[in-house]
């Protein structure tokens, strides 16, 4: 028996595939004037992944095969929070035996707050952002009166060096 070509005698082989669509249709012709022209993403140009993200071409194909297998799952933003007008204040607080807790939870309530019980002299260090000055001032104000609250310390940052979103934890060399 010849070996014959895929689909001969079987009448549904034909069935998963999908007849090619014309192209030479202008909408335009037929009144249409609210149908916009395909996008042709085979040539660079105002909404290709290069222009949007503001990478060369190799990096968007890069990105645009690591989405693909999923090894990318979701993007996260990265703020310039002196673009906003916020100042980044960090607090280290000495509270008194035992209210280590309370002044952290506290502080954690705060928008715009990370805080982080540590185990060197101040027992609450705090990284802070602040709409104004003044808003940072009314905050310290608020510490110092705090009876929970032995001394603090504030350092207003001058800029960021590194900043780049959420943490990983360092992966054990063991």
């Amino acid at each position: 028996m010849a070996d014959t070509g895929p689909g001969d005698g079987d009448e549904g082989a034909d069935a998963g595939r999908t007849s090619p669509t014309r192209v030479d249709d202008d909408p335009a012709e037929e009144g249409d004037a609210e149908s916009a022209p395909a996008v042709d993403t085979s040539r660079p140009g105002p909404h290709d992944r290069a222009t949007v993200t503001a990478v060369d071409r190799a990096t968007a194909d890069r990105l645009a095969a690591l989405e693909a297998t999923d090894a990318v799952e979701r993007y996260v933003p990265l703020v310039d929070y002196d673009a906003l007008g916020l100042r980044t204040a960090v607090l280290r607080i000495d509270a008194r035996h035992g209210n280590a807790r309370s002044v952290a939870d506290d502080l954690r309530d705060g928008p715009g707050v990370a805080v982080y019980r540590t185990s060197d002299r101040f027992d609450v260090t705090a990284v802070c952002r602040f709409p104004s000055v003044a808003a940072l001032q009314r905050s310290v104000s608020r510490l110092a009166s705090d009876p929970r609250v032995r001394t603090h310390r504030v350092a207003l940052t001058r800029r960021a060096v590194a900043e780049r979103g959420p943490l990983n934890a360092v992966a054990d060399e063991d």
